[in-house]
């Protein structure tokens, strides 16, 4: 049997699990593809219903790349209608990775893709079965089989091993269409652009280095954020405003007071002489009269199961690393059997989920394996019905301690925020009574909040408020400290944070799970936007600005998000086998060709 996975790393892994360590590593002996090592050793396999020998290598990355199969002259609009085909990515032929594979396919009865499992996978996985297939092996269905798998641990191993299933060809298919159509349009219009406007930007913004103004169905919508955000702080005019500020006193207990800041029903308002009124009618008495108390049960959620989306922006606000560089890491996690998958539209446990099995590998000397330790103990663990599953992998979770092991820094860093977030979300709902009081001075009113609250977390009750003592009762009055008007300014919007980016390419359908953050990076690159390091604020620069301003004045739907949301919702019908591949692609192409 031989069996292919997509990276070196995930080879060896797979192989050294399901060996017990075991194996027999060894190189090509012709040389080709040195990284992808063949790790050899016997596993039962059951669509031979015998033990066989299994050989374990990898490629390193897609197989093949799309590009035009044809010469289209000088106009760019012939390439809309082009013929396009496959082609060996650079670093196969360069690696000789095909070679490699074809060397190890002779005298095999059968082939187990163990590629990503997520659309990409599944392109790579009808790549490697081209080539095998174009030199006359394994060319019946019978024996080719895909190992289905979200983590890289042993029970989930030996489970996809032990119950091969197909490869998805209309998934293949899908990545086909939406890579025809990126480059076809992408192609063009930046030809389009560099031809027409390169020699102008580089004299306009003084960059002799610019080499080309590119143009993408994810990468402008994705500028185009970034824009509209600088445009409203742009457009941005203050206004003035005012709110009243009380301080009453109350007693705590004994002789003992604090003080009590009480805030305004209405909270502000932008008429001065409002304000002014209000401050005239609150200093008429030395007293506030507490006239009703409110009580009231709140809870707050845990936070949901992660997925890539809520990853990104969890990592960018809390670690400041962008989206690429906490992609790279999660890799790096994932294929080290860290973390599950880190590619993931999923953000609810699925119904067989046991919280024990995960949680019970995280019990070890840090202060989060103690905290892990006393949930188990005291039974508060509670699996969250929330959040959405979209049928691809389960939610990102640690699958062992990241605390002992061999983990860098920044590796570290990221370990633990999935860890402290996948704990968080199996603690049960916090729930605490709110109390607020209305109180009055004069012929106005003011209110004030004060909490206090207790839940069953890890065991333990906890309170916050800024009221601690005895609970003042309704009719009773308190002393006034000092009432005075506040002037402030509103404030205009922040630059978009990276976390907002994100949030919104998901919202409106930029981009996969998968490729948000190569979009991101995608803008940087091309220096049509600045990050602002440590906040991770996202500012334009003049020539993202002009580009944006450009091709509005053409057409506005080249820039907004709806285009490219359309398109990626007819590659997922594709996907899913309600729609054929041609039709979308034509259907799409024609739209652009319109608009070029």
């Amino acid at each position: 049997v031989l069996c292919i996975a997509e990276k070196p790393s995930v080879a060896n892994t797979v192989a050294t699990i399901l060996s017990n360590g075991r194996k027999r590593s060894r190189s090509n002996p012709a040389g080709h593809a040195p990284m992808c090592r063949i790790h050899d050793f016997f596993y039962h396999f059951q669509p031979a219903r015998r033990k066989s020998l299994i050989s374990f290598t990898s490629v390193i990355g897609h197989v093949e790349a799309m590009e035009f199969d044809e010469d289209t002259g000088s106009d760019p609009r012939n390439l809309f209608g082009a013929r396009v085909k496959k082609v060996f990515e650079t670093s196969v032929e360069e690696e000789e990775v095909d070679r490699h594979l074809l060397s190890l396919a002779e005298g095999r009865q059968y082939l187990f893709l163990w590629l990503d499992c997520d659309r990409e996978g599944e392109n790579i996985c009808f790549e490697i079965l081209r080539l095998f297939r174009s030199r006359g092996y394994f060319l019946s269905d019978d024996v080719v089989f895909r190992a289905r798998f979200s983590a890289l641990s042993s029970d989930s191993l030996k489970r996809s091993f032990s119950s091969p299933g197909k490869p998805n060809e209309e998934e293949a298919m899908a990545v086909d269409a939406r890579q025809e159509m990126d480059l076809k349009v992408g192609v063009t219009f930046t030809r389009l652009l560099t031809r027409r406007f390169l020699e102008g930007a580089r004299r306009k913004f003084n960059d002799s280095k610019l080499k080309l103004l590119s143009f993408g169905p994810c990468q402008t919508p994705t500028l185009f954020f970034c824009v509209r955000r600088d445009e409203e702080i742009r457009r941005f005019v203050p206004r003035k405003f005012w709110r009243i500020e009380v301080e009453v006193e109350v007693l705590v207990g004994g002789s003992r007071s604090r003080t009590l800041d009480l805030k305004w029903m209405r909270g502000s308002t932008f008429d001065r002489n409002q304000a002014l009124l209000a401050l005239r009618s609150c200093q008429q008495t030395s007293h506030a009269r507490l006239v009703r108390v409110e009580k009231k049960e709140r809870s707050l959620d845990p936070p949901l199961p992660l997925n890539t989306v809520a990853l990104l922006q969890l990592a960018s606000l809390r670690l400041g690393f962008s989206p690429a560089k906490t992609m790279a890491i999660a890799e790096r996690l994932y294929t080290r059997g860290y973390i599950s998958y880190p590619r993931t539209e999923t953000s609810r446990f699925p119904p067989s989920f046991d919280p024990s099995d995960l949680l019970r590998p995280l019990v070890d000397g840090s202060q989060l394996g103690r905290f892990v330790e006393k949930m188990l103990e005291e039974g508060c663990v509670s699996v969250p019905s929330r959040g959405v599953d979209r049928g691809d992998h389960p939610p990102i979770t640690p699958m062992k301690s990241g605390s002992m092991g061999s983990l860098g820094r920044e590796e570290r860093r990221l370990w633990e925020l999935v860890a402290s977030n996948t704990v968080a979300s199996l603690m049960p709902t916090f729930r605490f009574l709110e109390r607020r009081g209305i109180f009055k001075l004069g012929g106005a009113e003011d209110g004030d909040e004060e909490g206090k609250g207790r839940t069953q977390g890890a065991g333990r009750g906890r309170g916050r408020g800024r009221g601690q003592g005895k609970e003042e009762q309704e009719g009773e009055s308190v002393p006034v400290r000092s009432v005075r008007v506040v002037e402030e300014e509103t404030s205009a919007p922040e630059p978009l944070k990276e976390a907002e980016l994100v949030q919104l390419m998901d919202k409106h359908g930029i981009g996969t799970d998968a490729s948000i953050s190569s979009h991101i990076a995608n803008i940087l690159a091309r220096r049509y936007v600045q990050v602002r390091l440590g906040v991770r604020h996202l500012k334009p620069t003049e020539l993202g600005l002009a580009m944006i301003a450009g091709l509005r004045e053409v057409d506005e739907s080249l820039v907004q998000p709806r285009l490219r949301a359309a398109m990626e919702e007819q590659v997922s019908l594709i996907a899913q086998g309600a729609a054929r591949k041609e039709e979308v692609v034509d259907v799409n192409l024609a739209l652009f060709l319109e608009k070029f």
